[in-house]
């Protein structure tokens, strides 16, 4: 197991004891998207906006990843 998929797996179980944690949500993105992994990285954004919901940035940010997601195979 790489680096990345070690790192994201234990963010996820991190996350999975701790769902209300911006921070990590955010992380947790980013990671998705660096790895191309949309529909995740929209499914943590989805959490993270839950969170921020006042946040315009976090809002597109949603945005952008539906699109991608859309458009990617």
């Amino acid at each position: 197991m790489g680096e990345t998929q070690n790192a994201l797996t234990q963010l996820e179980r991190a996350f999975a004891l701790d769902s209300n944690n911006a921070d990590l949500c955010y992380t947790l993105v980013q990671i998705h998207i660096n790895e191309q992994n949309y529909r995740q990285a929209l499914r943590f954004a989805t959490r993270l906006q839950e969170l921020v919901p006042r946040d315009p940035q976090i809002a597109a940010l949603v945005e952008k990843l539906t699109l991608m997601q859309s458009v990617s195979p």
